[in-house]
């Protein structure tokens, strides 16, 4: 930090052209910086982990619970439970993409990273809205018809 800010005071001007995005300041200390670049990714993976753990354990209480239901009620009540952990799925897959092509993509051209942003953003927002409208009879006939019209006027 100290060439850092030598830098800055001593060559303002010619600061942005001095230090690049190819010299890492923490090289230049002279340390491992293993522990700098692992810790962001440990710091996610526990996090999905943790939230996972949290999860499974609210699902094996909510399945429970289900399964002393009525037959006609528990495809209802499993039918969101499914749509929960689709949802789920699409926002945690997305953020340890993201953190993997920005931890890890150093190599990978400037547009996936803009890109896996854009997908982190938008899809799962995105996608929600059409994980629980599937769910409506109206919405599945139609999607049926869809799919099946092709093949009916052959």
């Amino acid at each position: 930090m100290a060439y850092d800010r030598f830098i800055a005071i001593c060559n303002p001007l010619r600061y942005s052209s001095i230090l690049t995005n190819t010299k890492d300041v923490i090289k230049l200390a002279c340390a491992n910086i293993t522990f700098n670049r692992l810790y962001p990714v440990v710091v996610v993976f526990a996090m999905v982990l943790l939230d996972f753990l949290i999860i499974f354990f609210s699902y094996t209480l909510i399945l429970k619970t289900v399964m002393s239901i009525t037959s006609g009620e528990r495809a209802k009540a499993l039918n969101t439970c499914v749509s929960h952990i689709c949802c789920i799925l699409v926002f945690y897959v997305t953020v340890v993409g993201l953190t993997f092509i920005h931890r890890f993509g150093r190599h990978a051209p400037h547009v996936v990273h803009i890109t896996m942003s854009y997908v982190y953003f938008l899809f799962p927002p995105f996608m929600n809205p059409v994980i629980y409208s599937i769910k409506t009879k109206q919405i599945q006939s139609g999607i049926i018809r869809f799919f099946s019209l092709p093949h009916s006027r052959a």
